[in-house]
């Protein structure tokens, strides 16, 4: 036809649009199969996938029809119960802010009314605050605790409060400042300053003014200046029953130490702590002195405790950490002087054996704790108040601090309770098993986490670890939250990668995954009535159906998901 252009048959150029063809073809059935879920479980390495812009976001799905629930299966777990138990004392909780709000709080439970006298010491070191105890207890006023600069407003606010005539300031300048003493006179209470070259002499010269005060030095308390736990343990005898309390150094004279206890009139000597603290060697001068010593500070504490009890301080024990120092400073003088009982000390993150041994043997009615749970851990804490070395409502309440989901604190072993305790085995990398005994006790207490895999995500993120059979909820980088799961069997694995939580359901659907958190095609974590200790999913990471409640709400649209 005249005027139409006709463009020669090539024979490539069809071969060329057949291929196109069938590359387009492939590429619609693709795309139909992954929108029909109908794309086999593969496994892919290090894939980034974006969340799709237009997946429907539904929290009903009318076509979908609603199973009921298959009965949920959840193994039995067996508690072995170990320790001591007692009689469960009330236990009233002084405690701060801090360690000079802590001192305060002793102070205003101690000394409701004006005292004559008060005693400050360094909050910010020890063992002038060692020394101060008995003289606390000889001027009748409390033990307060200050920084080196200026005077802590919780003290300013107790000076006020108690307006004593005079502040007796253990330490030297270096100790607490000059500007100390002036804010102290400004409140219109005169300043008394005794101190020493060093903590030891300063110590020695506390005991002297202990003595010219009307204390006692019949018994004279030794221990070591180079920690403070001894000392501590130690203090409500020194308070309760005005007896000086001396700091040895390391390599002090024989012949010079047996003078200094001459001077002071010394009758009976108790050492405290054992030779490790206190060697032999600088005591062989001495003609006759008692050591009171246990295995370690706690059973030192404890052993004090005891012969407390036989000098006639038989009132309310004190609990004070045996890592920290200062909520117990303020309270070994509160202790024996106004509750005339002795100084406990435990390990924060459970309760120390001897004191639980102590506690069961004596059965105190009421016991004080000294500091929150900076000092004396919610465990532990936990532990004393309960009256059990293994209360199963303790080991509820830590597992839901530390992220697991222990289900109703009520101290009932549940459904529930076997799942949380399989997410701490794995955490902890110890045998799973379907029992909490000793060395799940030791991991509790222990608080174990694992650091994220990729710190490269947002802090907000989860993993999936499965070679632990683990999902990891991280927030703000570190490890809130562990779930035991079971993910894809050999034949249906689980997709690797790192993905995007781009779909949530709030029910149970079809295929009987309940309330499930999509992150790639068909890959979902969802909950499921039971969930066996290896991988046994069609490709997802499954969990109880009582961690998908409480997974589900805190998980993210868009939210990254690393599984490896």
């Amino acid at each position: 036809m005249p005027g139409l252009a006709v463009r020669p048959f090539v024979p490539q150029y069809a071969a060329m649009r057949t291929s196109y063809r069938r590359v387009l073809a492939a590429a619609a059935a693709v795309t139909i199969m992954v929108s029909l879920g109908a794309w086999p479980a593969v496994a892919v390495e290090d894939e980034v996938v974006d969340p799709p812009a237009d997946q429907p976001q539904p929290l009903e799905d009318p076509t979908d029809p609603l199973p009921a629930a298959s009965p949920s299966s959840s193994p039995a777990l067996e508690l072995s119960s170990a320790g001591p138990a007692w009689t469960a004392p009330k236990v009233q909780l002084l405690a701060g802010d801090d360690r000079f709000a802590t001192a305060a709080a002793v102070s205003r439970e101690g000394w409701p009314d004006p005292v004559p006298a008060v005693v400050l010491a360094s909050g910010q070191d020890y063992p002038d605050a060692l020394a101060a105890a008995a003289l606390a207890g000889v001027v009748g006023g409390p033990l307060l605790l200050t920084g080196q600069a200026s005077l802590h407003p919780a003290a300013a606010e107790e000076l006020e409060r108690l307006t004593p005539e005079t502040v007796y300031i253990v330490g030297g300048k270096k100790a607490v400042s000059a500007p100390v003493a002036d804010a102290i006179e400004d409140l219109g209470a005169g300043v008394e300053r005794i101190a020493g070259a060093d903590r030891y002499e300063t110590a020695l010269k506390v005991a002297g003014a202990v003595v010219e005060l009307g204390g006692d030095p019949s018994v004279v308390l030794l221990a070591s200046g180079a920690g403070f736990a001894d000392a501590l343990s130690a203090s409500s005898i020194a308070a309760g029953l005005l007896h000086p309390i001396m700091l040895l150094a390391e390599g002090t004279d024989p012949a010079e130490l047996a003078e200094q206890l001459q001077a002071l009139g010394a009758g009976k000597i108790i050492v405290v702590g054992g030779a490790a603290a206190v060697p032999d060697a600088p005591l062989s001068a001495l003609e006759d002195y008692e050591r009171i010593a246990g295995a370690d500070r706690t059973a030192t504490a404890a052993a004090v405790a005891d012969r407390a009890r036989e000098m006639g301080l038989d009132g309310t024990p004190a609990l004070a950490s045996a890592e920290t120092f200062p909520d117990g400073l303020a309270g070994g003088a509160f202790a024996g002087a106004i509750r005339r009982g002795p100084v406990l000390l435990t390990g924060k993150a459970q309760l120390a054996p001897a004191v639980m041994e102590w506690v069961a043997a004596d059965q105190p009615e009421r016991i004080v704790q000294l500091g929150g749970a900076g000092a004396v851990g919610q465990l532990a804490a936990c532990q004393l108040a309960s009256g059990e070395a293994r209360s199963w409502r303790c080991v509820e309440e830590e597992l839901a601090r530390q992220g697991y989901n222990a289900g109703a604190i009520d101290g009932k072993v549940d459904h529930q309770s076997p799942w949380a305790v399989f997410a701490l085995q794995k955490v902890a990398g110890i045998k799973v098993t379907g029992k909490f005994g000793d060395a799940e006790w030791t991991a509790l207490a222990s608080a174990p986490t694992l650091p994220a895999r990729h710190p490269e995500l947002p802090g907000d993120h989860i993993e999936i670890d499965l070679a632990r059979q683990l999902l990891l909820v991280y927030r703000g980088g570190d490890m809130a939250h562990a779930f035991h799961t079971s993910s894809g069997k050999p034949s249906t694995p689980t997709v690797r990668g790192i993905f995007t939580v781009y779909r949530k359901l709030d029910y149970r659907n079809a295929s009987n995954m309940y309330k499930p958190i999509y992150f790639y095609k068909r890959y979902a974590i969802h909950g499921y009535p039971s969930v066996p200790l290896h991988p046994a999913s069609a490709g997802c990471a499954r969990m109880y159906d009582g961690d998908a409640d409480m997974l589900w709400p805190m998980v993210s649209m868009g939210e990254r998901v690393a599984v490896y």
